[in-house]
């Protein structure tokens, strides 16, 4: 690789439907926080998206600083303006699944995000597509 030092890029979101690598930083009762890469973002991984079978806590699943891999299902950009410097600042919320991707290889197991979509419909959004 190489090239010359560049200023530091802006933030890129991952992409949607890509299966990312990263650490658990964070264990919540609702799930875990896994930073993407090395980057300044970590992506949610809901308890009902860290196992195919049913997990009772988060901590069955993962511990802190494992290295997980994870599908990234939902990228969300919010804009907050920063009340004093009055300048907008840009977060992405980012949701992840590790259930969809292969904890050995990393390899998608949702290929086509049919799986996805069931679950998204099943947990009710409201609204049908069209």
């Amino acid at each position: 690789g190489g090239g010359q030092q560049q200023q530091r890029p802006r933030y890129q979101p991952p992409e949607l439907h890509s299966v990312v690598r990263g650490a658990v930083t964070r264990i919540e009762p609702y799930g875990c926080f896994v930073r993407i890469g090395d980057g300044p973002v970590s992506g949610l991984v809901h308890v009902s998206q860290l196992h195919a079978g049913r997990v009772e806590s988060p901590d069955d699943v993962v511990n802190l600083d494992d290295v997980v891999y994870a599908k990234v299902v939902e990228v969300t950009r919010e804009e907050n303006e920063d009340p004093e410097t009055g300048r907008t600042r840009v977060r992405h919320r980012v949701r992840l699944s590790m259930k969809y991707a292969d904890q050995d290889t990393g390899e998608d197991l949702d290929p086509d995000h049919s799986r996805a979509e069931n679950d998204a419909s099943r947990s009710g959004g409201g609204g049908g597509g069209g």
